[in-house]
């Protein structure tokens, strides 16, 4: 088992158009990220999306705490 806790954080990414969108409709999009949590601060979240040899997470997300609406701790082995 890691040292890494495995999450899911939902954030809210950027939306942009180039078209002629009533501004009312153009609207940040909540998306998901799942990974191993390497570090989180009061500015940043980072996750990797996979383990190395070392048990280290790499392909390291980092996120602005801003754009986070939640962070969930998930379980490979959930208990009986």
């Amino acid at each position: 088992m890691s040292d890494y806790p495995l999450v899911i954080v939902t954030w809210l990414d950027i939306t942009a158009t180039a078209g002629w969108e009533d501004p009312e409709e153009v609207n940040p999009i909540e998306v998901s990220t799942i990974g191993w949590l390497y570090s989180q601060d009061e500015n940043t979240v980072k996750v990797g999306n996979s383990l190395g040899e070392d048990e280290r997470p790499y392909g390291i997300s980092a996120f602005p705490v801003g754009c986070i609406t939640s962070i969930e701790h998930y379980s490979l082995f959930p208990s009986s």
